[in-house]
């Protein structure tokens, strides 16, 4: 039901809506959840408080459960400066190590 908020399809779009469903669906497990409510937290909405430091630990969580475009995301828009206004450390090393692991799952995705 999230995703129809956000997009409104079906219902009036409201991303508020959208964000207690995600929230919802987050409690139960869904990384699919996180990745999305993350990018609501990233975005430039005005309904939505940006938020990176939550988006950034929801990408995480989503990424640990193999959720490929929440690793996309960590290894993407998370780069040095990102990490800094954090405060977290950024290690090039390990943004490329995500990409391998990005490009082998797609792949191992495809040969099943």
């Amino acid at each position: 039901m999230g995703v129809n908020y956000f997009y409104g399809a079906y219902v009036p779009k409201d991303l508020k809506k959208a964000a207690e469903y995600f929230k919802l669906a987050q409690a139960q497990g869904s990384s699919d959840s996180e990745y999305l409510l993350g990018m609501l937290y990233i975005g430039n909405y005005k309904e939505i408080k940006h938020d990176t430091r939550s988006a950034y630990e929801l990408f995480q969580s989503a990424a640990k459960k193999g959720n490929l475009l929440a690793e996309y995301v960590l290894t993407d828009y998370f780069n040095h400066f990102e990490m800094k206004k954090l405060n977290l450390p950024y290690d090039p090393k390990e943004k490329f190590s995500r990409y391998l692991r990005i490009i082998d799952e797609v792949y191992r995705r495809n040969d099943a």
